[in-house]
């Protein structure tokens, strides 16, 4: 079954724009970034951020998270390194939300 989750960040004070620029690297390499999100397990991913530009929100959906942490953490993927780096630098965990609820008219496995 299909879980999904919503994690919200705290920017790190004058680093919004370096995590931008880090988005918009993303965007050249989609297609490397879909093929290792999938080796991960996660079926989808996006980043929001809030109107005052202060917090980002992920929000994804696997069918294992726990496992797919755990890839993410021990990857020696170039991609997931610099995100690891990015992340780091850029971001300040602040919680992951409680859902309520999720439907989807999608059929997962």
């Amino acid at each position: 079954m299909t879980q999904v989750k919503l994690i919200k960040f705290e920017i790190k004070p004058g680093r919004k724009e370096a995590w931008l620029k880090w988005v918009r690297e993303l965007e050249t390499i989609r297609e490397k970034v879909i093929q290792t999100l999938k080796k991960e397990g996660i079926t989808s991913e996006s980043c929001f951020i809030s109107e005052d530009n202060k917090y980002l929100y992920y929000f994804m959906e696997s069918n294992d998270f726990k496992k797919a942490n755990e890839i993410f953490m021990n990857s020696t993927n170039p991609i997931d390194k610099k995100h690891k780096d990015e992340l780091s630098v850029n971001l300040k965990y602040t919680n992951t939300l409680e859902n309520l609820f999720h439907f989807s008219t999608i059929e997962h496995d």
